[in-house]
């Protein structure tokens, strides 16, 4: 009949479109700023131009479901009871009541009414003043370089799916394959794809010199492949779950688990397997090496712990975080300095000398942490975060005063990752968009010059 033909027309037509719509999505294609914010609406309107249709912003909409319950970060509340528990529990500065389905700009309010003479207080303020008032308020660009679309990006806060090389090479999972995107000329390839049942990649780390490729799997193995021959080296077994974390020390692979165990893996020696290092009782979610050869571990225990070299038990276990501690980052211009930063029911940011055991800094960042990069020129600290905010903040150290907020994920930032020049911070977000920021000076600027000097590694007392 006439209606049966022009219904499978339809059916027809729809499949057709949609099968075009995901061949024209490129993996790690650069997405234009209107594709992924609903400001250029607004940019349209003020420009003069007639717009199809109005956007709303969604910026402040509240994201409930994306609360942390009995200590499982992607767990989500599963109904209104749960979601008012979690809501008293975590908190929500008493915006709960007030978050809605559409959430539109406002203007902003009225100056209020006074006496005092603003040009008068515009001329009385000190030179000094003046130059001390500038260093604190640098401008940081809030828009990002470039966006680069990374669709099948795993929303996992456990994982650890990009990476930045020193031969300026990104590296991002996407669900069971990893890609490579060069910077110097944009070009995207493929390094590989893990076979199996539970093939998901949840971790990746760059050797130092960024030849190689460490690869952490769902399936618990740990492999090693070699970037320019584009192959694996080889395929490095013993955990008993998910590598949710990896990191390098020279030869030293450091992996860890699900089960809570770290592994040591030699990778010059046919039994890599040169220790394990027990002591979290829940998923090992962070590390990182410090120059001097110290491994900092995070886990789902909420637990961080500091190990020296070649040793078999912590020197420090850090137990004051509240959430499990995936962010975790050594200060490359000061020896024994550590920031850690924890889950949805902390959101705490803290500094440790690692010299002494002692918590020297701390703050409530207002979000789930996801990770965290010093400023390699500076004494500042970049903190990646999760819900409510899904935001990106630069901290002045030890104040913790907030030098900018960086706002343009529509998910959790899932990782940070620093450019080989140390200027250019990705984060690489739930909302399948890798986002490349313009944060400091390049290493070996004119600006940086006097910085560098003063920043050189020393030890904290």
């Amino acid at each position: 009949s006439p209606n049966t033909l022009w219904l499978k027309f339809c059916v027809a037509l729809t499949v057709r479109l949609v099968t075009l719509g995901m061949q024209s999505r490129s993996v790690l294609g650069e997405l234009s700023h209107a594709e992924l914010t609903s400001e250029s609406t607004f940019d349209h309107a003020a420009n003069g131009s007639q717009g199809c249709r109005f956007i709303p912003n969604r910026s402040t909409v509240g994201e409930v479901s994306k609360m942390m319950l009995e200590q499982q970060e992607d767990l989500a509340p599963a109904n209104q009871y749960e979601s008012v528990l979690a809501g008293h529990l975590l908190g929500r500065n008493g915006e709960l009541d007030k978050a809605k389905v559409l959430s539109f700009k406002s203007k902003p309010p009225p100056p209020e009414a006074s006496g005092m003479d603003t040009a008068r207080v515009l001329y009385s303020v000190s030179a000094g003043a003046a130059a001390a008032k500038a260093r604190a308020t640098r401008l940081i660009p809030s828009q990002p370089l470039k966006v680069l679309d990374a669709p099948d990006i795993s929303d996992n806060f456990y994982s650890h799916v990009v990476d930045w090389s020193a031969q300026d090479i990104v590296s991002v999972a996407l669900g069971s394959t990893v890609y490579m995107w060069r910077a110097s000329d944009g070009r995207t390839d493929e390094l590989c794809t893990v076979d199996g049942d539970r093939n998901a990649v949840t971790s990746i780390k760059w050797t130092q010199e960024g030849g190689h490729l460490a690869v952490g799997t769902e399936d618990a193995t740990v492999q090693l492949y070699d970037a320019a021959q584009q192959r694996q080296l080889r395929c490095m077994r013993g955990h008993g779950d998910r590598v949710g974390v990896v990191g390098w020390c020279g030869p030293i692979l450091a992996s860890g688990s699900r089960t809570g165990e770290l592994h040591l893996h030699d990778v010059r020696i046919r039994e890599h397997l040169v220790k394990k290092l027990l002591a979290h009782d829940g998923e090992v979610c962070g590390l990182d090496w410090s120059e001097a050869g110290a491994l900092a571990t995070g886990g789902n225990d909420n637990v961080v712990h500091v190990w020296e070299k070649e040793a078999d038990v912590p020197r420090w276990s850090f137990r004051e975080h509240k959430a499990a501690v995936k962010a975790i980052a050594w200060c490359p211009w000061n020896r024994g300095l550590l920031a850690t930063g924890g889950g949805t029911a902390d959101r705490q940011i803290k500094l440790w000398n690692a010299t002494n055991g002692v918590c020297i800094a701390s703050t409530d960042s207002g979000s789930q942490v996801s990770a965290l990069v010093w400023n390699p020129h500076d004494k500042e600290l970049v903190s990646g975060h999760g819900y409510v905010n899904n935001e990106l903040n630069v901290w002045r150290y030890p104040s913790f005063q907030k030098l900018a907020t960086l706002t343009g994920h529509k998910g959790r930032v899932l990782g940070l990752a620093l450019a080989p020049d140390e200027s250019t911070v990705l984060s690489a977000g739930a909302d399948e968009a890798l986002r490349f920021w313009k944060m400091f000076e390049p290493r070996g600027s004119k600006q940086n010059g006097n910085a560098e000097a003063a920043m050189r590694p020393k030890t904290i007392r």
